[in-house]
């Protein structure tokens, strides 16, 4: 049997900012209550993927390859 290969396009490279609203988190209350944790638990992604937007580096898809 001959083995065929995959090819996976648009890799993931990074969150971005959209990806990293408290809406996806899993300690999210839900509308109108605040957060019940003391910091964020994704602070460090936040920064990172703002980081990146302002540079141009993108998000979940990058196009470095082509």
């Amino acid at each position: 049997m001959e083995k065929t290969s995959k090819r996976i396009y648009n890799k993931f490279v990074f969150w971005s900012v959209k990806d990293c609203s408290c809406e996806h988190c899993l300690h999210f209350p839900g509308k109108n209550k605040p957060c019940p944790l003391d910091t964020c638990c994704i602070d460090d992604i936040k920064r990172e993927a703002r980081r990146r937007e302002s540079i141009g580096i993108g998000g979940v898809m990058s196009n470095a390859g082509s």
